[in-house]
């Protein structure tokens, strides 16, 4: 740029004002899904979008049945059919359209990357092990030091990213319309509280990010739910952990730089993860196993159990399940053991029995983590007994009430270490994948938060301090940028605001899996799928 101003001259070019488009055009594109989304580009929507709505075939009853001519070109907004049109376009008047289909997958590949590590650079994450360390080469500076930024900008890697105009220096200031050229199409419109739909954003995030860093991605649903629902009403031994058929996934697993997005059979499940990303990386396999979380006040206990983490940040498995198991065995003997001196049947060796019980169910608690609490309160409610004071009938009555107390606190955490197990399950099956040493478990809760709300509202100094790692707005970035709609967003945050904390704190996963998995689901299919497949 040092060159004669008058003979050389740089154009800045903003966003575009759709608000200067005929009325006839206008409601059309800010109405549908894809043409609100890829009008954010000036190019795409005047060489893509506004041509694809006035095309004559558009103004025929091709997708829907009406005589208004808006109605019509909303519904070619809201189809795919646009967003290729338009990507393909875009392709043909930028600098893609010299370059071969590896090639133009390579820089749309880095394109993400870009969009994705300044997302993360900016917000001082840390980038998770398999897809690079950002205090390896580019170490993020301390807060309010933008120097790392010029790093990543001026990185060779990013070059042709920034000179063909698919990203900006500033990524954030970076378009809808090109963070969606970016993902493939491998996006999903974000709708607050849909737990489905919101599961089906990981999953596309997560496959377009093993993609775009290099892995050789494929897709595997599980045979059968992991873990398997436990019917404790019927039986109190857990269920089998039993993976199912993988030889598929092993197979694929057996070569380096591979990857799986391992996938529920039943989406939106009340326990264990919601999606696993396997990938294979020299003699190590990362298996990320991701609690999905769409909400904007997520139960922070809540989030960790399915993954077999207590609120503490303990984290336990098959032999916490084991160990407790034989506390709620031993407990269930004490509380038959005073029904029968309720009733009076008691002999005469009962204290002695009794007593043996109660130092057995202390032992077996010490052992367990996190479970400190449980230790207290058992040890103040058995107290009289330890001390063999004389137990009134109305005593033994109270002794019944807190036993079952008990034994729900012994279930509940029953429950996160069978979580735990379940993992350590699918984990013990990866390590008898040929040529690998090391299987790594990460425990990954999913939010549709930034990294500093979260903290803030789990009252957190540091996101590593339990044990697990988070997918915040920062990691999802693009593929959730891409497809989000700010004013629904804000709109969700001032209604959360006005409800009660407690009653928000899980309606994503709860409320909006029952009510959103259909759609997410017949969405999630329909609106998915590359713009560059062989026939382009």
């Amino acid at each position: 740029l040092a060159t004669d101003p008058d003979e050389f001259a740089v154009v800045s070019m903003g966003k575009p004002d759709i608000d200067k488009l005929d009325d006839a055009l206008r409601e059309p594109i800010k109405t549908g899904t894809y043409s609100n989304i890829l009008s954010s580009n000036v190019r795409m929507l005047m060489q893509g979008v506004v041509p694809a709505l006035l095309n004559e075939l558009v103004a025929a009853d091709v997708l829907v049945d009406a005589d208004d001519q808006r109605v019509r070109r909303t519904a070619f907004g809201n189809s795919p059919l646009i967003m290729r049109y338009v990507v393909l376009k875009y392709k043909k008047l930028n600098g893609l359209a010299g370059l071969s289909m590896n090639n133009a997958h390579d820089v749309l590949s880095r394109s993400f990357q870009y969009l994705w590590q300044y997302s993360m650079r900016s917000a001082n994450l840390q980038l998770p092990e398999p897809f690079g360390n950002a205090d390896e080469h580019h170490p993020a500076g301390p807060e309010g030091d933008n120097s790392f930024e010029m790093d990543l900008w001026n990185d060779e890697k990013f070059d042709s990213v920034l000179r063909l105009g698919l990203a900006t220096r500033n990524a954030t200031e970076t378009s809808k319309a090109l963070c969606f050229l970016a993902c493939f199409g491998f996006t999903l419109r974000y709708v607050p509280r849909a737990g489905r739909l919101f599961e089906t954003l990981l999953e596309l995030h997560a496959y377009r990010l093993g993609l775009a860093t290099g892995y050789d991605m494929i897709e595997h649903t599980l045979t059968r739910d992991l873990p398997p629902p436990w019917n404790q009403g019927n039986s109190e031994e857990p269920p089998h952990l039993d993976v199912g058929r993988l030889t598929s996934l092993v197979e694929h697993l057996k070569k380096d730089k591979s990857g799986v997005l391992l996938k529920q059979r039943i989406a939106s499940r009340a326990q264990g993860a919601d999606i696993f990303l396997l990938l294979r990386t020299g003699a190590k396999i990362h298996l990320f196993a991701v609690q999905a979380k769409n909400s904007l006040h997520p139960s922070k206990a809540n989030s960790l159990r399915a993954l077999g983490v207590l609120a503490d940040g303990s984290v336990v498995g098959n032999a916490e399940l084991e160990t407790v198991q034989g506390v709620v065995k031993c407990l269930k003997a004490i509380d038959d053991a005073f029904k029968v001196k309720l009733r009076g049947e008691e002999k005469d060796d009962w204290e002695t029995k009794m007593m043996q019980l109660i130092q057995d169910i202390f032992s077996l608690i010490a052992e367990l983590k996190g479970a400190d609490d449980l230790l207290s309160k058992l040890k103040t409610t058995l107290q009289p007994v330890t001390r063999n004071e004389f137990l009134p009938e109305k005593a033994v009555e109270d002794y019944e009430k807190d036993l079952k107390d008990m034994t729900t606190a012994l279930k509940s955490y029953r429950s996160v270490c069978y979580s735990g197990a379940a993992l350590e399950a699918l984990q013990s099956v990866l390590e008898g994948v040929e040529g690998v040493d090391e299987v790594v478990i990460h425990r990954v809760v999913a939010v549709p938060l930034d990294a500093a709300t979260l903290m803030q509202n789990w009252g957190l100094d540091d996101l590593g301090t339990l044990n697990v790692e988070f997918w915040t707005k920062e990691f999802l970035q693009p593929t959730m940028y891409a497809m989000i709609d700010d004013a629904d967003l804000e709109a969700e945050a001032r209604e959360s605001e006005d409800q009660d904390g407690v009653q928000a704190q899980d309606v994503g996963n709860e409320e909006g899996s029952k009510e959103g998995s259909k759609e997410g689901s017949e969405e999630g299919s329909k609106e998915t799928f590359s713009v560059w497949d062989a026939k382009d």
